[in-house]
């Protein structure tokens, strides 16, 4: 299955395909860090399980290198209880938790996070 990306904003792109094309299980998806935040130059990715019961049960979502967000984990996992998975709704999808990771990496309480240095930086264009 060919990467679906998905451009909000030029600079801020986020992208996601099916590891498992079997199940369609296991996601990874890619978030490229907001310009003018802490995360700005680097590029996260994430591993998304949607369960048996998804889309009407949230999927687990967690960041594969580290990150300092305050809906973030130690370990990565992206908490349960935050934002669009704390209100899960069988009409969000994939797109939807990434693109609002994406917003909250911008919001005042997340936006100047001093970050871990496992986060890879983009590639210069």
């Amino acid at each position: 299955m060919k990467p679906r990306t998905l451009h909000h904003a030029p600079e801020a792109p986020i992208k996601f395909h099916v590891v498992e094309d079997i199940t369609l299980t296991t996601w990874n998806g890619t978030i490229f860090g907001p310009i003018d935040t802490a995360f700005d130059n680097r590029i996260y990715s994430l591993q998304i399980v949607c369960g048996q019961n998804y889309p009407d049960v949230l999927p687990e979502v967690r960041f594969t290198a580290g990150i300092n967000m305050n809906c973030v984990e130690s370990d990565g996992t992206v908490k349960p209880t935050w934002g669009v998975l704390g209100s899960w709704k069988r009409e969000y999808t994939i797109e939807t938790v990434l693109d609002a990771l994406r917003r909250e990496m911008c919001s005042p309480a997340n936006r100047h996070l001093t970050q871990p240095d496992t986060a890879p930086p983009a590639p210069n264009s």
